[in-house]
Protein backbone atom coordinates (compact mmCIF):
# COMPACT_ATOMS: atom_id res chain seq x y z
CA UNK A 1 0.00 0.00 0.00
CA UNK A 2 1.20 3.77 -0.85
CA UNK A 3 1.64 5.99 1.91
CA UNK A 4 -0.69 8.59 2.09
CA UNK A 5 2.60 11.26 2.65
CA UNK A 6 3.97 9.90 -1.30
CA UNK A 7 -0.03 10.11 -2.27
CA UNK A 8 -0.37 13.61 -1.21
CA UNK A 9 3.13 14.25 -2.58
CA UNK A 10 1.59 13.29 -6.12
CA UNK A 11 -1.73 15.31 -5.83
CA UNK A 12 0.04 18.38 -4.95
CA UNK A 13 2.94 17.77 -8.13
CA UNK A 14 0.27 17.16 -10.63
CA UNK A 15 -0.43 20.08 -13.31
CA UNK A 16 -4.56 19.83 -12.75
CA UNK A 17 -4.42 20.34 -9.23
CA UNK A 18 -1.73 21.24 -6.77
CA UNK A 19 0.17 23.37 -9.24
CA UNK A 20 -2.44 24.89 -11.09
CA UNK A 21 -2.64 28.00 -8.88
CA UNK A 22 -6.54 28.78 -9.96
CA UNK A 23 -7.55 24.95 -8.70
CA UNK A 24 -9.06 24.88 -5.39
CA UNK A 25 -6.38 22.09 -4.54
CA UNK A 26 -3.63 24.54 -4.42
CA UNK A 27 -6.21 27.84 -3.04
CA UNK A 28 -8.54 26.82 -1.08
CA UNK A 29 -7.69 23.46 0.49
CA UNK A 30 -4.08 23.23 0.59
CA UNK A 31 -1.91 19.93 2.19
CA UNK A 32 -4.03 19.54 4.88
CA UNK A 33 -7.04 20.24 3.47
CA UNK A 34 -6.81 17.45 0.31
CA UNK A 35 -5.19 14.88 3.20
CA UNK A 36 -8.06 15.33 5.54
CA UNK A 37 -10.60 14.84 1.97
CA UNK A 38 -8.28 11.75 0.87
CA UNK A 39 -9.01 10.01 4.15
CA UNK A 40 -12.68 10.97 4.68
CA UNK A 41 -13.29 9.91 0.59
CA UNK A 42 -11.35 6.41 0.73
CA UNK A 43 -12.79 5.87 4.26
CA UNK A 44 -16.30 6.00 3.72
CA UNK A 45 -18.64 3.65 4.00
CA UNK A 46 -19.23 4.00 0.07
CA UNK A 47 -16.27 3.88 -1.59
CA UNK A 48 -14.86 0.80 -3.16
CA UNK A 49 -11.98 1.84 -4.14
CA UNK A 50 -8.68 1.22 -3.09
CA UNK A 51 -6.36 4.27 -2.07
CA UNK A 52 -3.39 4.83 -4.42
CA UNK A 53 -1.88 8.12 -6.11
CA UNK A 54 -4.18 7.18 -9.59
CA UNK A 55 -7.40 6.93 -7.69
CA UNK A 56 -7.02 9.81 -5.71
CA UNK A 57 -5.54 12.55 -7.92
CA UNK A 58 -9.08 11.18 -10.66
CA UNK A 59 -10.84 11.92 -7.25
CA UNK A 60 -9.56 15.19 -6.57
CA UNK A 61 -9.98 16.01 -10.11
CA UNK A 62 -13.65 15.09 -9.60
CA UNK A 63 -13.78 17.43 -7.02
CA UNK A 64 -11.97 20.37 -9.04
CA UNK A 65 -14.88 19.74 -11.89
CA UNK A 66 -17.39 19.85 -8.90
CA UNK A 67 -16.46 23.23 -8.06
CA UNK A 68 -16.15 24.51 -11.61
CA UNK A 69 -19.44 23.29 -12.81
CA UNK A 70 -21.46 25.19 -9.29
CA UNK A 71 -19.45 27.95 -10.51
CA UNK A 72 -21.21 27.47 -14.32
CA UNK A 73 -24.55 27.37 -12.60
CA UNK A 74 -24.34 30.62 -10.85
CA UNK A 75 -23.11 32.60 -13.80
CA UNK A 76 -24.60 35.70 -15.37
CA UNK A 77 -24.06 34.28 -18.91
CA UNK A 78 -21.86 36.10 -20.62
CA UNK A 79 -18.72 34.15 -22.35
CA UNK A 80 -16.89 36.73 -20.20
CA UNK A 81 -17.98 35.13 -16.93
CA UNK A 82 -14.83 34.42 -14.96
CA UNK A 83 -16.43 30.87 -13.92
CA UNK A 84 -16.97 30.23 -17.96
CA UNK A 85 -13.01 31.41 -18.49
CA UNK A 86 -11.74 29.37 -15.23
CA UNK A 87 -13.87 26.18 -16.35
CA UNK A 88 -12.72 26.28 -20.52
CA UNK A 89 -8.77 26.88 -18.97
CA UNK A 90 -9.49 23.57 -16.37
CA UNK A 91 -10.87 21.63 -19.51
CA UNK A 92 -8.31 22.60 -21.87
CA UNK A 93 -5.24 21.45 -18.88
CA UNK A 94 -7.67 18.12 -19.03
CA UNK A 95 -6.85 17.67 -22.87
CA UNK A 96 -2.85 18.82 -22.06
CA UNK A 97 -2.95 16.16 -18.97
CA UNK A 98 -5.18 13.39 -19.10
CA UNK A 99 -5.50 11.03 -16.38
Amino acid sequence: MERLDDIIDAIMDHPLLGQNPNSVTACALGRQGVKEHIVEYFGSWNTNTKMSKDNAIKEMVELENCHLEQGLNCRWGEDSDPQLIAYKAFEKLKTEHPL
